[in-house]
């Protein structure tokens, strides 16, 4: 029997192996035609490249083509410089691409791939390469004394170069040979390079407001006669560009970000000293205490479910706090706790909070670790397993707090088909309305982190959850001033006056 198995086995195996020799290839079939070489008779910037001779598949659609300055063995994570498709119906692709502009001097590897209507690319690749372009050919007088200067504008954010040249001999305005120039950037003196844009002729100051401050760079500047002669490169010297420390624009963002810390800072140290910070009570953190208690009475267990976010997460954090005083009120009961997790992190954090809960609830040996317990990091099989649960233990209570996806209807469907009294809280917007819909109480958005304040009392939270509440308070007021005083249609002209004198006393500084 044993042999028999063995001989099965074998017979599988050896089918299997030659199916997959003998897989048929998925896509058009190699290019393996491909040449590439320097454009003849041209000013530089250009390779031609050709595939001369390729028979295309019957569903054909385009050819991608790859560039590389490294040898090109696949193009699996190589992007396409571009693409060449059919005209029309009729009529077959080009099987010929000029690839510019490029720098002359360096060497690049090249790529042809075939795509089908079906969106199959080969799977064979044969490369061409290395290929390096040169002038041959001369080209317009190139402009000279390339200039440039660290932007010095009062808000300046940084990586903003200013350029100059002094125009070509050959430019005499628009009409004249000289149709353009091509301004160009290089992180090494020869090295690659990066066109930034083209200028029309006559012009001679450009701006790069798209570099990267406390980078050096290097510019270069070349006339352009037409779009494929070009003149020799004008270079500048190395530049770095450094950002003012201030941007005298976002003035009303400092002033504004003062404000706020102003009275958070002034909340919490009130919490600190004792002070009683009003929080309106919220409905769904209200029935926390009557959830717990229909459990102890019932004599079944809580499921508490903190979301499918990680320990970094907001909401996770509030979800976090608010077990603490779950676990706490359980452990004066003595109620069964259940609590499953996606994250193995947010396991060990919230086996900490409920030890601590129950430690000072007095009741440290009725803790059981395995009450918080990872299940499983996947979205859907966690659901599964907490959906399992449900029905098995069969809960009183189902707290939902935290962020939440797709499984959020899922979980409150299964939740209710048990009886169970359910609450949620979240801040995914998306998911609010299934636990509207499916719950018996809702904490919605902010009020999931205003419940962490109101169960803890912490200083930190409480005070800050207040300077929040008044930042708004300010907000709504100035938005309802200003809005008046448009409709009224007031005259502004004092207060721009005051703005002015406030700026130039400031410029002053």
């Amino acid at each position: 029997m044993r042999r028999f198995c063995l001989l099965l086995l074998l017979c599988s195996a050896a089918l299997s192996l030659a199916s997959c020799r003998h897989r048929p290839e998925v896509g058009p079939a190699p290019i393996t035609t491909l040449t590439a070489q320097d454009r003849a008779e041209d000013t530089g910037g250009a390779i031609d490249l050709d595939w001369s001779g390729y028979a295309p598949p019957s569903n054909f659609d385009h050819y991608n083509i790859y560039r590389s300055r490294d040898p090109i063995s696949t193009v699996a994570r190589l992007r396409p410089i571009s693409a060449v498709a059919k005209p029309d119906e009729t009529t077959d692709a080009p099987t010929s691409y000029v690839d510019t502009p490029i720098t002359d001097g360096l060497d690049y590897y090249y790529a042809v791939t075939a795509v089908d209507a079906d969106g199959n690319e080969q799977r064979v690749v044969t490369g061409a390469g290395p290929v390096q372009s040169a002038r041959q050919e001369p080209g317009p007088a190139p402009p000279l004394d390339v200039q440039v200067q660290d932007d010095d504008a009062p808000d300046d954010p940084g990586g903003v170069i200013n350029l100059s040249w002094t125009l070509s001999p050959d430019d005499t305005g628009l009409g004249g040979p000289i149709t353009g120039y091509q301004i160009v950037r290089l992180e090494q003196l020869e090295g690659e390079e990066k066109v930034l844009s083209d200028v029309l002729p006559g012009r001679s100051t450009y701006t790069d407001k798209s570099g990267d401050p406390k980078v050096q760079y290097y510019y270069g500047v070349r006339a352009l006669a037409d779009e494929t002669v070009r003149s020799e490169m004008a270079r500048s010297g190395a530049i770095i560009s450094y950002g003012r420390w201030y941007n005298r624009n976002r003035t009303n963002v400092v002033v504004s970000l003062g404000i706020y810390a102003a009275l958070v800072i002034f909340f919490i140290t009130r919490a600190r000293r004792g002070h009683e910070l009003y929080v309106r009570p919220i409905p769904g953190i209200e029935a926390l205490d009557d959830a717990i208690g229909r459990a102890t009475e019932m004599g079944r267990p809580i499921l508490y479910v903190s979301g499918l976010g990680g320990a970094s997460g907001i909401s996770t954090i509030a979800a976090m706090i608010i077990l603490g005083r779950v676990a706490r009120r359980v452990a004066e009961y003595g109620t069964p706790l259940l609590v499953p997790c996606i994250d193995p992190i947010v396991m060990n954090i919230e086996r900490e909070i409920v030890r601590q809960a129950y430690l000072k609830a007095g009741h440290a040996d009725a803790y059981d670790p395995d009450s918080v317990f990872f299940v499983t990091d996947s979205q859907f099989a966690y659901v599964a397993a907490v959906d399992g649960i449900m029905l098995r233990e069969r809960p009183a209570a189902c707290i939902y707090m935290g962020y939440f996806y797709a499984e959020s209807l899922i979980l409150a469907e299964t939740g209710a088909s048990t009886g169970a009294i359910q609450i949620a809280g979240t801040d995914a917007d998306t998911q609010l309305p299934f636990f509207v819909t499916a719950c018996d109480y809702t904490l919605m958005g902010e009020e999931l982190y205003a419940a962490s304040a109101y169960l803890s009392r912490e200083p930190m939270i409480l005070g800050s959850l207040k300077g929040q509440d008044w930042g708004k308070v300010l907000i709504t007021a100035l938005l309802v001033a200003g809005a008046v005083i448009v409709a009224l249609g007031a005259n502004w002209a004092p207060a721009a006056e005051f703005a002015e004198s406030f700026k130039n006393l400031f410029a002053a500084m």
